[in-house]
């Protein structure tokens, strides 16, 4: 049987060898690398060090006009006097949609819900760009809730006690909108002629207990929501939750016979506005239904 004859590879083919395999693993390494820096750069969000900052579409002004238009107070919130400012974080993601949106801090558990709703709600946004590409960012917005008066108290005819206070959340500057728009987001809120202390006085010369309300021991808050114009008119004046028909009835009618409000102020220009006016009706010695 004739023998092979096997030669040893020369000292160039295993340089070659080693230097191909080296090169193979090199740039099997750099594709790994690459791709987690692709799948790292995917996922990173960015804080403050985007060159350009995502935003609401229409920017800053549209963004507080939509708020006005959606942002609703809770009434827990406005019976308990609960106000503050709500910081609500969210991740602006690349296609300008909103994620992870949460209240990092607030004055009540009623107040962050509400905020964190909003938000959630939100069209999509114009996306943070870094080097001419969106990316995903980190975005804080805080959002203020508060009341113009604590449990104020008026003194109303009849031998009995009503007090208000008065509830408009609000955010920074905005635009002023066309006169049949309802914003409930303001710089200036709409008041009572004179202010608030005038608007007590008012009230506890024209507040009339029911009589009937009177001999069957019905007390309790009523809450109030009217529209003040522009021109400081009061219209769509109805209750919204009341104990009983006829302190509502009397709540409805006395903020109906008032004289005309300042209306509220956005962009220096005045502007229809919502109002929550919690009416308090409450007996100094309320008297048990008698049986018949």
């Amino acid at each position: 049987m004739e023998k092979k004859n096997l030669q040893k590879p020369s000292a160039l083919t295993m340089l070659v060898r080693t230097f191909l395999a080296t090169l193979c693993l090199m740039l099997t390494s750099g594709h790994t690398a690459l791709l987690h820096a692709q799948t790292s750069t995917n996922k990173q969000i960015y804080d403050d060090t985007v060159e350009t900052n995502a935003q609401f579409i229409g920017g800053d002004k549209a963004c507080f006009e939509w708020l006005a238009q959606n942002v609703r107070y809770p009434a827990e919130a406005i019976e308990q006097g609960i106000q503050g400012r709500v910081i609500v974080q969210f991740i602006v993601e690349k296609d300008g949609s909103l994620s992870e949106v949460k209240a990092i801090r607030s004055p009540h558990e009623s107040l962050a819900k509400e905020a964190v709703r909003v938000i959630q709600t939100m069209p999509k946004w114009t996306p943070a760009m870094q080097g001419n590409k969106p990316v995903r960012s980190r975005f804080n917005l805080p959002v203020m809730f508060k009341l113009s008066a604590d449990d104020n108290q008026a003194s109303p005819a009849g031998g009995s006690q009503g007090s208000l206070n008065q509830a408009h959340p609000t955010e920074g500057s905005q635009e002023a909108v066309a006169d049949s728009k309802i914003m409930e987001v303001v710089e200036v809120p709409s008041q009572f002629p004179d202010g608030e202390q005038a608007c007590y006085a008012w009230l506890a010369q024209n507040i009339r207990y029911p009589a009937e309300a009177q001999q069957k021991g019905i007390q309790g808050r009523v809450f109030v929501q009217f529209v003040v114009n522009t021109d400081g008119s009061i219209v769509d004046v109805k209750a919204v939750r009341s104990p009983d028909p006829l302190l509502s009835k009397e709540a409805v009618r006395v903020i109906q016979a008032m004289p005309k409000w300042k209306p509220a102020m956005l962009g220096g220009k005045p502007v229809r506005s919502r109002y929550n006016l919690p009416i308090m009706f409450r007996l100094s010695n309320p008297e048990k239904k008698k049986e018949p």
